[in-house]
């Protein structure tokens, strides 16, 4: 499959085309109920962050991309603020030496997707207290991406193809005054620290054809009393995580190259108009089939955010007793009558 080229118009994608092809951020498109949004945003002594401050001053968020090689956009969401088409408020790309770049991205221009000037971060005046980098590494090897003649300047982002992955990293005002000064962020990169391939299936009575499914998925570390894979820390000392966005081909869907963690993940359904989004673990070798015919798509747990999900078809229809082994926990027997020790839960003996 040939990789897509940008400059793209607005009527052709969501986000700007060095990205990909839909919207991705994780709390532009209102994707979060508020319940799910205060588990997901910094918590800091228990009170979650407002979003802005009432005063407008200039701030500057600056931070590196350690590259590997690589080249790529970053996105800057000040959350709850969608002043911008595209999804962010501004974004710049990064060449393989590791300079970031502001580049036109006015719709229409002539040079449209081309540099203009370095910079080493985002600069703005809306006075946030929460925002967040979502990083894309575009789909090219080989490449400084300091060439706007050289055709592998125009690829983008693609989680199907390449060895590093998206990572995003969220930052606010109670993290001290020199907040905003993320400093280097590292890629994933497949087989260092663990980092894989999140591939995985998808089942459903109908066809899917590609790009019905359209999934994104966050990294983030799981609830006090819980155990999971915790995120990575950047240089700087700041949790960050993996991050990955993409539409499906045929009957797999991927997240690109991920670390193993908890993360949450949102799944749409275009051909229903049934979108879910939930907490899952993803490990290599435990990638969750994603079910379409499902409540929660399959997930142990979600919120739907529209559609609705069909009922189930069919009747109840009597079994004949067959005396049954659950393999899991050995309860029960495989045959025989019923008899003293047969899985009870009074039974120290379940077999």
């Amino acid at each position: 499959m040939s990789l897509l080229k940008w400059p793209a118009t607005l009527a052709d994608t969501d986000t700007p085309s060095c990205v990909g092809n839909h919207r991705t951020s994780m709390y532009k498109s209102s994707r979060l109920p508020l319940r799910l949004l205060v588990a997901c945003v910094m918590l800091v002594g228990g009170l979650a962050v407002s979003p802005f401050d009432a005063r407008a001053v200039t701030q500057n968020v600056t931070f590196s991309i350690v590259t590997d090689g690589t080249v790529g956009s970053v996105g800057l969401d000040i959350i709850n603020n969608d002043g911008s088409p595209f999804g962010y408020e501004q974004m710049v790309r990064w060449s393989s030496d590791g300079q970031l770049w502001n580049w036109n991205w006015t719709p229409g221009s002539s040079n449209y997707g081309y540099r203009t000037t370095r910079t080493n971060g985002f600069t703005f005046t809306q006075t946030a207290t929460i925002v967040r980098l979502e990083v894309y590494p575009h789909a090219t090897s080989g490449c400084t991406g300091a060439d706007e003649s050289n055709p592998c300047y125009w690829n983008i982002y693609d989680p199907w193809v390449g060895d590093h992955g998206g990572v995003q990293i969220q930052v606010d005002n109670t993290m001290g005054s020199n907040w905003l000064d993320i400093g280097p962020l590292p890629l994933t990169k497949l087989g260092v620290g663990g980092a894989f391939r999140i591939d995985g299936n998808i089942v459903s009575s109908t066809p899917v054809p590609d790009n019905r499914v359209e999934i994104d998925l966050f990294q983030i570390d799981c609830s006090w009393h819980e155990t999971c894979v915790h995120p990575p820390t950047a240089p700087s000392g700041r949790e960050y995580g993996s991050f990955g966005t993409s539409k499906s081909r045929g009957m797999r869907w991927t997240g690109g190259v991920g670390l193993p963690g908890r993360y949450v993940i949102f799944i749409r359904d275009t051909a229903t108009g049934r979108n879910f989004q939930g907490l899952v673990d993803i490990a290599n070798g435990a990638v969750p089939t994603i079910d379409l015919d499902a409540i929660c798509f399959g997930l142990r747990m979600c919120v739907q955010d529209s559609g609705s999900t069909p009922a189930a078809a069919g009747n109840f229809h009597a079994m004949s007793p067959t005396r049954i082994l659950d393999t899991r926990n050995s309860i029960g027997i495989t045959d025989g009558p019923v008899r003293a020790g047969d899985g009870s839960q009074k039974s120290t003996n379940p077999q």
